[in-house]
Protein backbone atom coordinates (compact mmCIF):
# COMPACT_ATOMS: atom_id res chain seq x y z
CA UNK A 1 0.00 0.00 0.00
CA UNK A 2 1.35 3.42 -0.90
CA UNK A 3 1.54 6.27 1.60
CA UNK A 4 -1.19 8.01 -0.37
CA UNK A 5 -3.49 4.97 -0.20
CA UNK A 6 -2.66 4.52 3.48
CA UNK A 7 -3.46 8.16 4.20
CA UNK A 8 -6.82 7.85 2.47
CA UNK A 9 -7.64 4.71 4.46
CA UNK A 10 -6.60 6.28 7.77
CA UNK A 11 -8.66 9.39 7.04
CA UNK A 12 -11.68 7.23 6.24
CA UNK A 13 -11.22 5.22 9.45
CA UNK A 14 -10.92 8.43 11.47
CA UNK A 15 -14.15 9.67 9.88
CA UNK A 16 -15.88 6.41 10.82
CA UNK A 17 -14.64 6.59 14.42
CA UNK A 18 -15.76 10.23 14.68
CA UNK A 19 -19.14 9.15 13.23
CA UNK A 20 -18.82 11.54 10.28
CA UNK A 21 -20.13 8.68 8.12
CA UNK A 22 -20.86 4.94 8.51
CA UNK A 23 -18.25 2.31 7.68
CA UNK A 24 -18.20 0.90 4.16
CA UNK A 25 -19.20 -2.77 4.54
CA UNK A 26 -16.76 -3.65 1.75
CA UNK A 27 -13.79 -2.23 3.69
CA UNK A 28 -12.95 -4.59 6.57
CA UNK A 29 -10.64 -2.07 8.27
CA UNK A 30 -13.46 0.45 8.59
CA UNK A 31 -15.88 -2.16 9.95
CA UNK A 32 -13.32 -3.49 12.43
CA UNK A 33 -12.39 -0.08 13.83
CA UNK A 34 -16.06 0.91 14.02
CA UNK A 35 -16.85 -2.23 16.01
CA UNK A 36 -13.88 -1.70 18.35
CA UNK A 37 -14.79 1.93 18.99
CA UNK A 38 -18.48 1.15 19.50
CA UNK A 39 -17.58 -1.49 22.08
CA UNK A 40 -15.24 0.95 23.83
CA UNK A 41 -18.03 3.56 23.91
CA UNK A 42 -20.44 1.02 25.37
CA UNK A 43 -18.01 0.27 28.19
CA UNK A 44 -16.77 3.80 28.87
CA UNK A 45 -17.86 6.65 26.59
CA UNK A 46 -15.72 9.28 28.32
CA UNK A 47 -12.58 7.20 28.02
CA UNK A 48 -13.20 6.33 24.37
CA UNK A 49 -13.66 10.04 23.60
CA UNK A 50 -10.35 10.81 25.35
CA UNK A 51 -8.63 8.09 23.31
CA UNK A 52 -9.67 9.44 19.92
CA UNK A 53 -7.07 12.17 19.34
CA UNK A 54 -4.07 10.17 20.62
CA UNK A 55 -5.17 7.24 18.43
CA UNK A 56 -5.62 9.50 15.41
CA UNK A 57 -2.17 11.02 15.95
CA UNK A 58 -0.65 7.54 16.12
CA UNK A 59 -2.50 6.31 13.03
CA UNK A 60 -1.46 9.37 11.02
CA UNK A 61 2.16 8.86 12.04
CA UNK A 62 2.05 5.44 10.39
CA UNK A 63 1.45 6.91 6.94
CA UNK A 64 3.56 10.06 6.99
CA UNK A 65 6.22 10.53 4.33
CA UNK A 66 8.58 11.43 7.17
CA UNK A 67 8.81 7.69 7.91
CA UNK A 68 10.80 7.23 4.72
CA UNK A 69 13.31 10.05 5.21
CA UNK A 70 16.76 9.62 6.75
CA UNK A 71 16.87 11.09 10.23
CA UNK A 72 19.22 12.64 12.71
CA UNK A 73 19.03 11.11 16.16
CA UNK A 74 17.00 14.08 17.44
CA UNK A 75 14.43 13.95 14.62
CA UNK A 76 14.28 10.17 14.86
CA UNK A 77 13.49 10.29 18.58
CA UNK A 78 10.87 13.01 18.04
CA UNK A 79 9.24 10.91 15.34
CA UNK A 80 9.36 7.74 17.44
CA UNK A 81 7.53 9.52 20.24
CA UNK A 82 4.56 9.86 17.88
CA UNK A 83 5.12 6.45 16.37
CA UNK A 84 4.89 4.60 19.66
CA UNK A 85 1.72 6.49 20.53
CA UNK A 86 2.92 7.78 23.89
CA UNK A 87 -0.31 9.69 24.54
CA UNK A 88 -2.36 6.63 23.69
CA UNK A 89 -0.29 4.40 25.96
CA UNK A 90 -0.47 6.87 28.86
CA UNK A 91 -4.26 7.06 28.67
CA UNK A 92 -4.54 3.28 28.57
CA UNK A 93 -2.21 2.97 31.54
CA UNK A 94 -4.15 5.58 33.51
CA UNK A 95 -7.46 3.88 32.80
CA UNK A 96 -6.06 0.49 33.75
CA UNK A 97 -4.72 1.88 37.02
CA UNK A 98 -8.07 3.43 37.88
CA UNK A 99 -9.91 0.19 37.23
CA UNK A 100 -7.40 -1.91 39.16
CA UNK A 101 -7.74 0.38 42.17
CA UNK A 102 -11.54 0.08 41.89
CA UNK A 103 -11.87 3.83 41.75
CA UNK A 104 -14.53 5.61 39.69
CA UNK A 105 -13.71 5.71 36.01
CA UNK A 106 -13.24 9.48 36.11
CA UNK A 107 -10.33 9.32 38.57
Amino acid sequence: MSLEDGTKLINRIIGVVKKDFPPDPDVPEECLMNEIWERMRAIDAKFSDEMEEPAFLFWRSQVTAERLQPKTLRSYLAYRELDIASGYVLLLKHQSTCRNMRQPLDC
